[in-house]
């Protein structure tokens, strides 16, 4: 059976969450979610979290992300997938997925096209490109909930962290990007594009 891995990316906030659950709606039984998130590496000991930056690449144990890219090339039935815990700012284990009968891989995170030797193990490349300010919004409203962050700390991390690393980072990818995909998960009826996958 032959396996596709679909990217998507954008600014944290842009909608690559929503877009990816489409995908998984959309190609049921045969379809898998995996995030970049899971791919932190742990905060070290020594370091205060308000001051350690996640948005840049370095955040990112990319040698484990690219080694679960290939492996699912491979055909490998099995995959280990790490463990982030966000309060905790660390890896807490691993998670054993079952990837026997998966066809779909749908891959999302704000640096998954940074490096080119892994952007090009993408079959299908999307970028989710959002307004800023909506993003924003979006973000406070999850680290929030999810998180337990104030709205000053999301604020904070916004104008240090999150906004210099899309400029420098994630807004500079859209070039490689097979479509792009405006006003976010408004906007998915591309879809049945992909419905012979």
């Amino acid at each position: 059976m032959e396996r596709y891995i679909i990217g998507i990316t954008g600014l944290s906030g842009s909608g690559k969450s929503s877009i990816s659950n489409k995908f998984l709606e959309k190609f049921r039984g045969q379809s898998i979610i995996i995030s970049q998130d899971s791919f932190y590496k742990s905060t070290p000991m020594d370091v205060n979290f308000d001051d350690y930056n996640l948005d840049v690449p370095a955040a990112i144990d990319f040698e484990l992300f690219e080694n679960i890219l290939k492996d699912i090339k491979s055909g490998i039935e099995v995959v280990n997938i790490p463990i982030y815990d966000f309060k905790l700012h660390k890896r807490i284990g691993y998670r054993e997925v079952n990837i026997k009968d998966t066809k779909i891989f749908i891959i999302d995170g704000i640096f998954i096209y940074y490096y080119q030797h892994i952007r090009q193990l993408f079959d299908i490349k999307f970028y989710i490109d959002t307004d800023p300010d909506v993003c924003l919004l979006r973000r406070i409203k999850r680290d929030i909930s999810e998180r337990g962050d104030t709205v000053e700390m999301v604020l904070d991390r916004y104008e240090r962290f999150v906004k210099p690393s899309y400029v420098k980072y994630i807004h500079p990818v859209k070039k490689y990007a097979n479509i792009i995909i405006p006003f976010g998960s408004d906007n998915y009826k591309y879809l049945d594009l992909f419905s012979d996958l």
